[in-house]
């Protein structure tokens, strides 16, 4: 059963205050247009598949190729347990959160709301399912469900053409588990994504032993134009 009134205020102390940002200024219609995942248009489907992939993805290499071309650098990620404000950020925490679960997103049905100025809200409802890392060298996961169903609603604000826009709004709204209130939400931005993105060229040194040379990659690149010049002179 939901939770209402002040239990729900607790849990949930604004629904959605950055879907209530995104939509400021503008009226939602009283009907949107609706597809189901296997007949959508083109512009349609290329955002609800890239936010798909943006729970699929692994290498390093691939969360940047992905976001840059899909996100907004200021994107809102509102999506549980994390609220996060730029894209940078999201990358961080998007990628490490995949080495203690996996997500798979499969959409049921996906709502298409224009909201004027250039702003369309889509909305993506179905189930999310998390995998939980389990380790016999951490004899704790092991206790750890194999799966974890949430029934949820994937809300995506797209500034510009749906074919060619970007996503500046992610906003994750469970269905069947409570919403975490506000300041906790922000504090794990902080903690899964601020912190870990400030002290990034540290830990990102032992990602190659761990089979992800991105970093690896990119400072042989930022090492050659100085070799370089050495050996010109």
């Amino acid at each position: 059963m939901a939770a209402t009134g002040p239990i729900n205020d607790l849990i949930a102390p604004e629904a959605s205050a950055t879907e209530k940002k995104f939509a400021a200024g503008h009226s939602l219609p009283s009907s949107s247009a609706r597809f189901t995942p296997d007949n959508m248009p083109a512009g349609v489907a290329r955002i609800v598949n890239g936010a798909r992939k943006l729970f699929e993805v692994r290498t390093m290499q691939e969360h940047v190729d992905l976001m840059n071309g899909l996100l907004a650098r200021d994107v809102t990620y509102d999506a549980p347990p994390i609220l996060i404000n730029n894209r940078e950020d999201m990358r961080v925490a998007v990628y490490l959160a995949k080495s203690i679960a996996t997500l798979t997103l499969q959409p049921a049905l996906v709502s298409v709301q224009p909201l004027g100025n250039g702003r369309t809200i889509v909305d993506v409802q179905g189930s999310a399912y998390v995998m939980p890392k389990r380790s016999w060298l951490v004899p704790l996961s092991l206790l750890l469900p194999a799966s974890i169903c949430i029934r949820a609603t994937i809300r995506l604000g797209v500034r510009g053409p749906l074919e060619t826009g970007r996503i500046e709004l992610i906003d994750g709204q469970w269905h069947n588990l409570p919403r975490f209130p506000t300041l906790i939400r922000e504090f794990n931005g902080i903690m899964m994504g601020s912190l870990p993105h400030l002290t990034e060229p540290l830990w990102s040194l032992g990602l190659e032993f761990v089979g992800d040379d991105y970093y690896k990659r990119r400072r042989l690149a930022q090492q050659r134009p100085a070799g370089s010049q050495n050996g010109a002179a």
